[in-house]
């Protein structure tokens, strides 16, 4: 599937509805192409699942529990530094 503009204002509506005035509570990298931000708010907030796969790239809200490497990479470490 193609990533235009109509695509990403239907992402942007989507995840709007929920992470709005959220803000980052715990970032994690459960694998090196993926990212998992627990975001929390007034709306209650939730997950986001970042996945830059070459097969199965997603960005996504989900409510399932990864695990977590003992030593978190360097990127997770500065994601969690300035996020």
């Amino acid at each position: 599937m193609p990533i235009d503009a109509v695509f990403l204002e239907s992402l942007r509506c989507e995840l709007q509805e929920q992470l709005l005035a959220c803000r980052v509570d715990k970032v994690q990298q459960p694998e090196r192409d993926t990212i998992l931000l627990s975001m929390r708010g007034p709306n209650g907030g939730g997950k986001l699942l970042l996945t830059a796969s070459p097969n199965h790239p997603r960005i996504q809200l989900t409510s399932l529990s990864f695990e977590n490497p003992a030593q978190p990479p360097m990127f997770c470490m500065l994601l969690r530094k300035h996020l």
